[in-house]
């Protein structure tokens, strides 16, 4: 865990020298630089535009997208983006590390109870892998998108409570487009794969396992929206409006399914054939104190982090 400390210590350390000099925070006029990852969990950043929540609230919202957590981190830190998504674990080890960072609103949570047919966050492996529990996964290879995540936590808390020890896990990262191939050609034993990769694994006749999410952490909160602890505390009424507005379009996401599938069809590159039989999340902007204090008492019991996070340290 030494290198993954070493590599979020980095990740900050980066960030925060990228805004050294820069201005206050303050939000220029009315618009929202919104850092977004492609995938189902933000859609409510792009139904907010279509369904015409932000006009409504007075403000202007422009998504941007970003190729991962750290590049987002540093935007949202040195200014050029007001607004950013993330997972909320990295968020939480970002903050525990020093990343003058704010969550602003939740985007979505996991489910209260596993449905191994229909969950969005599964640990996928061969039918034929001889791999029946959790805990068959010591000594094994899981390839997940990247350390530091919900994903090899949830992973590793699910092999302890099933009596395996997690350090002898082995991990590794890469894409979650390659991941299925890299299963069932026996590169890797297990994987982490989220929608619209799960439903597209267990199509290609891959077993799920258990959910990284919902089986260790049920109802936790998943995604978040943040923002710079400088443009939280220098524009409150407009971050107001803002947040108004994203809680409206997660609301409207939660609602309507079929318009959460036909933005997806606009921003990502899920095929056609698979929008329509994914499983869309369940997207909620509540996040509570004790979500955060349950998931910091994780990562410090995992060594993720040394320094504990509260939700009134990073909640807005």
């Amino acid at each position: 865990m030494k290198k993954l400390s070493a590599l979020f210590a980095a990740v900050v350390a980066c960030a925060v020298l990228a805004a050294c000099g820069t201005a206050s925070g303050e939000i220029e006029g009315d618009t929202f630089h919104v850092g977004t990852i492609p995938n189902p969990s933000d859609v409510a950043i792009y139904l907010g535009n279509t369904q015409g929540f932000y006009a409504d609230a007075g403000v202007t919202v422009e998504p941007k997208v970003a190729t991962g957590f750290a590049p987002n981190l540093a935007s949202v830190i040195n200014g050029e983006s007001q607004v950013g998504f993330a997972a909320v674990v990295p968020l939480i080890v970002a903050k525990s590390k020093g990343a003058p960072i704010t969550i602003i609103a939740g985007a979505d949570k996991a489910p209260t109870e596993y449905d191994p047919a229909t969950d969005p966050d599964r640990v996928f492996v061969a039918a034929d892998s001889g791999i029946d529990a959790p805990k068959d996964l010591e000594g094994k290879t899981v390839a997940v998108n990247a350390l530091g995540s919900i994903q090899d936590l949830g992973i590793k808390i699910m092999v302890e409570r099933d009596g395996g020890d997690p350090e002898k896990v082995k991990f590794l990262t890469l894409a979650s487009n390659d991941m299925a191939a890299a299963i069932a050609g026996g590169r890797v034993d297990a994987g982490a794969l989220s929608e619209p990769f799960s439903t597209a694994a267990g199509k290609r006749g891959l077993k799920p396992l258990f959910s990284y999410v919902t089986s260790p952490t049920p109802g936790a909160p998943v995604g978040a929206y943040f923002t710079s602890e400088a443009t939280a505390d220098n524009n409150v009424e407009l971050m107001d409006k803002f947040v108004a507005a994203l809680t409206k379009s997660n609301e409207y996401a939660q609602e309507h399914p079929d318009a959460v599938r036909t933005a997806l069809g606009g921003y990502t590159r899920i095929p056609e054939n698979l929008i329509n039989e994914i499983t869309t999340f369940e997207y909620s902007s509540t996040i509570t104190d004790e979500q955060i204090k349950r998931l910091s008492d994780l990562l410090i019991e995992y060594d993720y982090i040394k320094k504990p996070v509260t939700g009134e340290e990073i909640l807005r």
